[in-house]
C-alpha cells in the first residue's frame, strides 16, 4: 500500500503538467545553463532538490527516471557524449 502511495507522489509531481508548470523555472535553476559534468554527485543533488519541491523518488532507478523524463520534456539537456548537462533557458513568467 505504501508504494502505490509513493508512487503516486511521482505522478503527482513530476509525471504531472500543473506541477511541471508551476516548477519549470526553478528545476532550470538547479543546474547551470552553462552544464556541467554529469556526475552520480550531481545527479543525487539534483534528486535532493526534487524532493523538496515533493517530488519522492525512492529509488536509483526512479531517480534517473525523473532526471531522464526532465530531459525528454525539455527542462535539462544532455550533450551527445552523454558527458555533460545543462539547462534551457528561464522561461518567463506574466
Amino acid at each position: 500500500m505504501n508504494d502505490i502511495t509513493d508512487a503516486a507522489k511521482l505522478v503527482n509531481t513530476v509525471g504531472n503538467s500543473e506541477w511541471l508548470s508551476e516548477n519549470q523555472n526553478t528545476l532550470r535553476l538547479l543546474i547551470s545553463p552553462d552544464g556541467e559534468v554529469m556526475t552520480w554527485k550531481l545527479i543525487l543533488q539534483i534528486g535532493f532538490k526534487l524532493k523538496l519541491l515533493g517530488a519522492n523518488w525512492r529509488t536509483e532507478e526512479e531517480l534517473v527516471k525523473a532526471v531522464t523524463f526532465l530531459c525528454k520534456i525539455g527542462i535539462y539537456q544532455i550533450s551527445k557524449d552523454f558527458l555533460r548537462i545543462r539547462s534551457t533557458p528561464v522561461t518567463k513568467t506574466e
